[in-house]
């Protein structure tokens, strides 16, 4: 009995025994059955954010805050940090409470998500956003707004938009050293992994979060050849569960995304 209760409540003891579990759970109480899709402003740990979508920004805090999948350790507190797919400003906040000296350029290529995240963090120092979608050239792509945190690159359609973009390879190769690329862009990783291949050499830590549509083909091989190439370790988690998978009725999202990764690199000099 003690073990099964032990197994039942594991993770309510895990939240309600931590700060930040804590903080989520307050998070939900205060947002969670509000409209989707909707402005608005939240208090979260003493800080005020403008939000574009409740859901989105609740389960960005669970990950970013409680499960501190971004967490990484550095010796100096002003490491180089570039954030593709910054969304409302939650993870760049998060690398400031960490790192008060950080150095990040911020990505966002939603035009009404960038709105908030200028009003949230552009006031920081050491911090630079870009209304762009991070690709394979800087000419420009068409974009699918979401109107949340799953805004894609897309193919013609009635519902994509022209907005611009900037060569990912461009601005790794210009730099002297990146501590941390953070990748969250719905997709696009995969091509962004093939076109920066050989400009990886500077980055010392990457996070990607990996999504595969449900009607395209499946190219995590060819991403984790890349990292083996490039030198780096790494570590594969599950960040979207499917019940009994073999039998393959996943459940995709509603735009048609029918597996997600985060996968986490190191490379040796730094674990």
């Amino acid at each position: 009995m003690t073990y099964a209760f032990k197994v039942l409540f594991k993770e309510t003891y895990r939240l309600l025994n931590s700060g930040e579990g804590r903080d989520f759970l307050k998070l939900c109480l205060k947002i969670g059955n509000q409209p989707r899709h909707t402005a608005r402003t939240v208090a979260f740990r003493g800080y005020e954010y403008t939000i574009v979508d409740n859901l989105s920004f609740i389960w960005q805090a669970y990950d970013i805050y409680y499960r501190g999948v971004y967490a990484f350790k550095f010796t100096y507190d002003n490491p180089y940090i570039i954030d593709c797919g910054s969304n409302v400003g939650l993870s760049i906040k998060y690398f400031k409470d960490c790192f008060p000296n950080a150095i990040i350029d911020g990505f966002e290529p939603d035009p009404d998500v960038f709105a908030a995240l200028n009003q949230n963090v552009a006031h920081f120092d050491g911090v630079h956003i870009h209304e762009k979608a991070l690709w394979t050239h800087d000419n420009g792509v068409l974009f699918s707004q979401e109107h949340a945190d799953s805004g894609y690159i897309a193919d013609e359609s009635s519902h994509t938009l022209k907005i611009p973009s900037a060569s990912l390879r461009r601005i790794l190769d210009g730099a002297k050293q990146v501590d941390l690329l953070k990748m969250d862009v719905e997709g696009a990783e995969f091509e962004l992994m093939k076109d920066c291949a050989n400009s990886l050499s500077k980055v010392k830590r990457i996070f990607i979060e990996v999504h595969t549509f449900s009607h395209q083909p499946q190219g995590l091989s060819s991403m984790l050849k890349v990292l083996e190439d490039a030198g780096f370790r790494y570590f594969i988690e599950n960040a979207n569960h499917q019940v009994m998978p073999l039998r393959g009725n996943w459940r995709a999202t509603d735009t048609g995304m029918d597996l997600q990764l985060n996968v986490y690199g190191l490379k040796p000099d730094v674990l």
